[in-house]
Formats: structure tokens, C-alpha cells, sequence
């Protein structure tokens, strides 16, 4: 695979990245690797609304999101070094107004 991917930068000038999964095949079969999955406490949301407001959201997220945080510190020494390092970073994104 390397002499294919040397050939065709020098070919082409493009790198050609190939990909590959569990035992040297191409990607899509996947490499083995560990998943733990943990499931954290229900998060209160109160009754349903069609129409919530700004507020009501603001709150359910802060709820929603106290509970990822406590998740991650709780079961964070399962996580390579690394990545428990860099720690948690949750990016809430607004939408414009009017747009569903």
C-alpha cells in the first residue's frame, strides 16, 4: 500500500490516504476498540409544551448538561489520559430566529 500511495503522489501530487480498518482491510470494516457506555440520571424537563420559552429551554439545558459533566467526572478514569485531560466541552448552538 505504500508503494501505491508513493506512485500516486508522485503521479499526481495528491497524497492518497488509504484508509484501513481491522486487519488491514480497507475502512469500512472498523478496528477494534473499547466503548463504555454510561447512563446518567433522568433529567427533569416538566410538562410538556409546544411553545417553551427562552427560559424554560435555558434551564432544562443547564439541568441537561450538569448531568453530562457529572457523568464524565465520575467515570472519566476509564478515558485514555489524553482525552480525560482536555476534559468536557459542550458547545450549545442557537438558531437564528424563524428557522426550525
Amino acid at each position: 500500500l505504500q508503494r501505491l500511495a508513493r506512485a500516486v503522489h508522485a503521479r499526481f501530487g495528491l497524497p492518497a490516504i488509504i484508509p484501513l480498518g481491522r486487519w488491514g482491510l480497507p475502512w469500512p470494516v472498523p478496528r477494534r476498540a473499547r466503548v463504555h457506555i454510561r447512563f446518567g440520571r433522568p433529567v427533569p424537563v416538566g410538562p410538556a409544551c409546544a411553545r417553551p420559552s427562552e427560559e424554560v429551554v435555558n434551564e432544562v439545558f443547564a439541568r441537561y448538561t450538569a448531568e453530562l459533566r457529572r457523568l464524565f467526572d465520575e467515570h472519566k478514569a476509564l478515558l485514555p489520559a489524553g482525552v480525560a485531560a482536555r476534559g468536557l466541552t459542550i458547545v450549545r448552538r442557537v438558531r437564528p430566529a424563524g428557522r426550525l
